[in-house]
């Protein structure tokens, strides 16, 4: 090869190199995101929340893409080309905290500490030692387990989110109190419920925990206890157990009294919508020489253990 051949190979070779690294540099959209719809389908909520969180994680669950207050009407997002599964839940809540959002594997809901109805740590029978918490808000989501983004596309490219409530739904009566109209106030809890929801497996479960039901309320003429909860579902392990233990307040005494529930919570026909029934006669003891203005200590508990029969 001739001196001026060489010098025209290597020249040519010079002109590839700086035209393709050129060309790269004025062609920076070859990397860039595209443009994606968010959209959702509401057809299973009946309440739909204020704002949405959009989380994109790869095939290995890995975290891509986080995307919070997204509109419930939908939204214009921009990620890379690729294959991606996505995540979303309602990000209007109070109670509950997310984390371990960085894996699929890991996310996570769980709900904040709660004071308990009785001032006292005292377990005058032999009741799981479990963390008392909240009950959560109202929760819902969903997972898409594989959606592929296009580069380029000349089209609109959607994901459709489809939410559901993520939750169960308890609520109890305790019908047959005698002397209901010197209750001052009720309270009531359950033992034996999930601590966490795992949102990419809803199988899996990480501790347990007593909860507290709201909206306590005495009706029927003071004769029924009633009150309701969210919760995260029951712990599913064989050796436990579910008690609704009923806290009632009255200058006559108060009273614990505590239901093992278990059947009731695991037989329910609907296992995300349980309603535990108690038919148990409950006295409440009139005040002393009835005198309303006497009221015991919170701490100074009777309790009465009852057998439940379905």
């Amino acid at each position: 090869m001739t001196m001026r051949k060489l010098n025209e190979l290597v020249f040519l070779i010079l002109i590839l190199l700086f035209t393709s690294c050129h060309n790269k540099e004025l062609c920076p959209e070859c990397d860039k995101e595209t443009g994606v719809e968010i959209k959702f389908d509401w057809s299973d909520v009946s309440d739909i929340p204020d704002g949405m969180t959009v989380v994109f994680y790869n095939m290995q669950n890995e975290l891509v893409y986080t995307f919070n207050n997204v509109s419930p009407q939908g939204q214009l997002v921009r990620i890379d080309a690729g294959l991606y599964k996505v995540v979303c839940y309602n990000n209007d809540t109070e109670y509950v905290e997310w984390s371990g959002q960085n894996n699929l594997d890991s996310l996570q809901v769980y709900t904040r500490k709660a004071e308990s109805p009785q001032s006292s740590k005292q377990k005058a029978i032999s009741l799981p030692d479990e963390e008392l918490v909240e009950s959560p808000d109202f929760l819902c989501g969903s997972l898409l387990i594989e959606k592929e983004i296009f580069a380029y596309a000349d089209y609109m490219q959607i994901v459709m989110l489809k939410p559901e409530p993520l939750l169960d739904q308890y609520s109890y009566s305790v019908s047959n109190i005698e002397n209901g109209q010197y209750v001052s106030k009720t309270a009531a809890t359950l033992t034996g419920l999930s601590k966490r929801y795992y949102l990419g497996n809803p199988l899996h479960q990480n501790g347990i925990v007593s909860m507290i039901f709201g909206d306590n309320d005495l009706v029927n003429n003071k004769n029924t206890a009633i009150g309701n909860m969210l919760n995260l579902g029951y712990y599913h392990n064989p050796s436990n157990k579910n008690y609704l233990i009923l806290y009632i307040w009255s200058p006559g005494g108060n009273i614990r009294a505590i239901f093992d529930v278990t059947d009731q919570v695991r037989k329910a026909p609907d296992p995300h919508n349980v309603h535990i029934v108690i038919d148990t006669k409950i006295i409440v003891s009139p005040p002393i020489d009835d005198n309303d203005g006497l009221d015991p200590s919170v701490d100074e508990w009777k309790d009465i253990i009852y057998d439940v029969i379905l």
